[in-house]
């Protein structure tokens, strides 16, 4: 799984400028704010992920996640849920691959025997990251994260938790620098995890290969101009997000 990230802005808005070297130089100047957006959500979103591993490894090792005291377990994690706004959910999965306790509602356990990133734990008993996906219980976009519970070396478990990709879509709206600038991120697939406008890329859908992840690959060098679908041109800026 990787992912990518494409600030993009229509060229349109400079046609107010009627030097050509007028225009260009603020084209010049509109990539390199683009180039600074980009480089934001670059810098910020691998952080994220590592911040998840490293929270959810000091979870794993707290009696009340590892004990099998559910009360104690819900407790904690619904603290957490309150205290850490940018995760939708915490939770706790047993050997069975039943949600055990959570910091959301949980009425009775609930089976993600296919979860790719609970298997994923379970089978190399290493931190996984899911594929896109809307949570269980929070019906929220989410990549989920899963540390495994270890006991003598044998997965017993896993502790988890969902990073708000709606949050993720707030971080882009921080920095932008012009009106009219789009921002979208996705995985190799072409499934859009997040975007700003909102409504520019709806979370969720798969992009087609004629769409931006082909665009994508024909914007030379991180920069460069392409036309949408509807022959608007765009001033394009990508970055791949190391993961």
């Amino acid at each position: 799984m990787f992912l990518i990230v494409l600030v993009a802005l229509p060229i349109a808005i400079f046609d107010v400028y009627k030097e050509t070297q007028a225009k260009q130089e603020n084209i010049i100047k509109a990539t390199e704010d683009l180039t600074r957006s980009s480089d934001a959500v670059v810098g910020k979103v691998p952080d994220l992920i590592e911040t998840s591993h490293e929270l959810l490894t000091t979870l794993a090792g707290v009696k009340e996640i590892s004990s099998g005291n559910i009360e104690a377990c819900t407790t904690l994690l619904q603290e957490g849920g309150a205290r850490y706004t940018k995760y939708s959910n915490f939770s706790v999965v047993n050997e069975d691959k039943y949600i055990v306790c959570s910091s959301g509602p949980l009425p009775k356990p609930v089976l993600v025997a296919h979860s790719p990133n609970i298997n994923q734990a379970f089978a190399t008993g290493k931190f996984a990251v899911s594929p896109f996906k809307f949570g269980v219980l929070s019906g929220k976009p989410i990549l989920v994260f899963s540390e495994p519970l270890l006991d003598q070396n044998k997965v017993v478990g896993t502790v988890n938790t969902g990073l708000n990709l709606t949050w993720v879509a707030g971080y882009f709206s921080s920095v932008f620098k012009h009106k009219g600038e789009q921002m979208v991120m996705f995985d190799d697939g072409g499934v859009v995890l997040a975007s700003y406008p909102n409504g520019s890329f709806p979370v969720g859908i798969t992009i087609s290969e004629v769409g931006i992840p082909h665009l994508a690959r024909d914007v030379k060098k991180g920069t460069g101009t392409f036309k949408l679908e509807s022959g608007e041109e765009m001033i394009g800026v990508v970055a791949v997000i190391p993961h």
